[in-house]
């Protein structure tokens, strides 16, 4: 059995050491098939490889940060639309068109930020494959 077989059917990667324990394992048990092999075994019981587990413990705290990313630019697009809604009575009260000037500047801010949070979770995504 190849190592990529072994961790496939196990559903987590091992360093070459432990696969080559079970695999000699294996190689004893002519009447088996891989699948039956790692039927029998109890998997939790199988140490994952160290290199695995740091790239997990990356991945999620990448993952926490884009979500707090996120979650900063979902409070500034609520100040923003904030500000439209006073800029709007500003403009209400006066008719001066720089109101109108400053909320189609922060609709396009607001925009920006909206593309932000889509390659933010984009990103984000690609680490939780990684999980």
């Amino acid at each position: 059995m190849l190592k990529s077989e072994f961790e496939r059917l196990i559903g987590k990667e091992v360093d070459y050491e432990t696969f080559e324990k079970y695999n000699d394992i294996y190689m004893c048990l002519p009447d088996y098939t891989k699948e039956e092999f790692v039927d029998i075994l109890d998997i939790s019981k199988i140490p994952e490889s160290q290199e695995a587990i740091e790239r997990k413990q990356h991945s999620l705290k990448m993952i926490e940060s884009y979500k707090e990313e996120i979650n900063s630019i979902k409070q500034d697009i609520k100040r923003a639309k904030e500000d439209i809604a006073r800029y709007s009575e500003y403009y209400a009260d006066d008719g001066d068109n720089y109101w109108i000037t400053q909320i189609s500047y922060i609709n396009d801010r607001i925009k920006r930020y909206k593309a932000q949070i889509t390659t933010l979770e984009y990103a984000k995504g690609l680490y939780r494959s990684d999980i």
